[in-house]
């Protein structure tokens, strides 16, 4: 018997940084816990980092470092992965989500996978 599953992860995705912005972003943002970071595909010299938005935190320090880094919004956003064996499934976006997207601005970006 196959069952069904169906899991949303919401993070929070830079997706160029600097080495230097990325120590910046270990020292300066303590908001963000079990940071994952792997190397830009495009580019090695520069390092992707991604954290799971939680519910409750304001992530201001966050807000201060990209606007003190003048990182580009096209560089960061939200990135929200939807693992499912569903062939039709929906998102909604939580609204502490929302509220973090509303104050940084940037990308949003989907990833579907179905299996």
């Amino acid at each position: 018997m196959r069952r069904d599953y169906h899991h949303i992860k919401l993070d929070f995705r830079m997706i160029a940084l600097t080495e230097e912005q990325l120590e910046k972003l270990k020292s300066e943002v303590s908001s963000v816990r079990k940071l994952k970071i792997g190397q830009n595909y495009k580019n090695p010299k520069l390092f992707v980092a991604s954290f799971r938005i939680q519910k409750g935190k304001q992530y201001d320090d966050l807000c201060m470092f990209l606007k003190k880094t003048k990182i580009s919004k096209d560089s960061y956003g939200l990135w929200i992965s939807i693992l499912t064996t569903k062939t039709s499934a929906g998102v909604r976006i939580p609204k502490h989500v929302l509220k973090l997207y509303e104050k940084t601005g940037g990308l949003i970006d989907f990833s579907f996978d179905s299996g």
